[in-house]
């Protein structure tokens, strides 16, 4: 028997296996000043931030600044950075000190683990916002500001040379857009909804590379970026998470983003060996782990916590889930057939909306694939999806004589599909 569910968008994920380490003062990605301006902003202009990093364990550090002048005296420009406490802060100035306005988040992020961060300048609201793990958990600043933020220094990602404290961190994903990219957006960014192409990006530096010393800006505006001193790292996080015991028992990793499940290990303390097998247990993509087999000791678990990145969206998708019967007929059964119910599975097609590369490339891969079929622009939390990891099977390129060209995919599951919330 088979069931079919279609949806309105959805988007293809791959683990980021590479990030850039930065562990000095010195160590940077300097994107020289544009002759676009296209990374200035002027008094009536908004824009946002967004970042993947994995701020130090200790001391205070820049994210991405483009400024001139001092913070507290006659800073101008724009500036994201991890302050001494280990919070967010957001700060703009245009040049005149009394007016220089900053925001501070009020949670720890020097935990070992990623986070997303999205800094905001709404000039609609003339007020400044600061989205964290999809969170906003302190009032929005009003915007103090009058004139321009525009100057002609170069944009600076990572430590920057103000930092006074070296300390290593792990920096992914930069984008910057010109616009406020909204509440709703914050939030669901955090867990990569797919309609990033609805705000203007003016910058997107990915930091896929793993080698050599350019980072490449994937917006039009081909803004690379130079890295001087830090290093290409693993983007991997090794988490063993807490214990638990029970029978069937179902538990979330602890602060699970997106689980590597090909390098997820199942441990039971009872057992000899230890090792879980792999039909022993089951795991979502966001690290819900459920237990097929009775417990004997302590459960605990190690995987590989990543920063997901969009490789390709979609719209119009369909999806057949199905169940196989596997014929058990025998001489009694009278000449009717009789069957058992045999394994499940599901597939699915969508046209392509967007492309982050050359998808030929992911051709037979394991990639995961979250599918949106209910969006609540209200209450984003309510927004659902499902998604699993799947292989992706097929492109087609089709056009009538008197039309554009199509493009279609097709994928196979690989594992669970589960029902998740944005």
């Amino acid at each position: 028997m088979a069931s079919a569910l279609s949806g309105h968008s959805g988007a293809f994920y791959a683990a980021m296996t590479d990030c850039v380490l930065f562990s000095a003062t010195n160590n940077t990605i300097t994107v020289a000043d544009p002759t676009g301006g296209e990374l200035d902003f002027g008094a009536t202009d908004s824009f946002s931030i967004e970042c993947w990093v994995k701020p130090a364990a200790t001391g205070d550090g820049v994210l991405v600044e483009k400024h001139t002048g001092t913070v507290g005296v006659d800073h101008l420009g724009y500036k994201l950075l991890i302050d001494a406490s280990g919070f967010a802060e957001f700060v703009i100035g245009d040049a005149t000190n009394a007016r220089e306005t900053t925001i501070t988040d009020n949670l720890d992020l020097t935990d070992g683990a990623w986070h997303h961060i999205i800094a905001v300048r709404d000039v609609t609201n003339d007020q400044l916002e600061l989205w964290v793990d999809g969170a906003s958990a302190i009032a929005n600043v009003t915007d103090a500001t009058t004139g321009t933020l525009a100057q002609a220094g170069d944009l600076v990602i990572g430590q920057g040379t103000v930092t006074t404290t070296a300390n290593t961190r792990h920096f992914g994903l930069t984008r910057i857009y010109s616009a406020d990219v909204g509440a709703f957006a914050a939030q669901l960014y955090a867990g990569q909804y797919p309609d990033v192409n609805t705000y203007p990006i003016v910058g997107e530096w990915f930091m896929l590379e793993g080698t050599g010393a350019t980072v490449y800006d994937n917006s039009t505006n081909d803004n690379d970026g130079t890295i001087a001193n830090a290093t290409w790292a693993s983007a991997a996080t090794t988490i063993t998470t807490d214990s638990t015991t029970g029978s069937g028992v179902s538990w979330a990793c602890d602060t699970a983003t997106n689980v590597d499940e090909t390098g997820m290990i199942v441990y039971d303390s009872g057992r000899s060996p230890t090792t879980l097998k792999p039909g022993d247990w089951s795991t979502t993509v966001a690290g819900l782990i459920t237990l097929s087999v009775a417990a004997v000791g302590t459960i605990t678990a190690t995987y590989d916590d990543y920063v997901c990145l969009e490789l390709g969206g979609f719209t119009g998708w369909t999806l057949d889930y199905v169940g196989e019967a596997l014929e058990k007929t025998d001489f009694t059964d009278s000449g009717v057939r009789s069957y058992i119910p045999g394994i499940t599975g599901w597939s699915g097609s969508a046209d392509r909306h967007w492309v982050n590369n050359d998808l030929a490339d992911d051709l037979a891969s394991v990639m995961i694939v979250k599918l949106y079929y209910f969006k609540d622009t209200a209450t984003p939390a309510s927004s659902k999806r499902l998604e699993g990891w799947a292989v992706l099977t097929g492109l087609t390129y089709t056009t009538a004589a008197d039309g554009l060209v199509e493009n279609g995919i097709t994928f196979t599951g690989h594992s669970v599909l589960t029902l998740a919330t944005s």
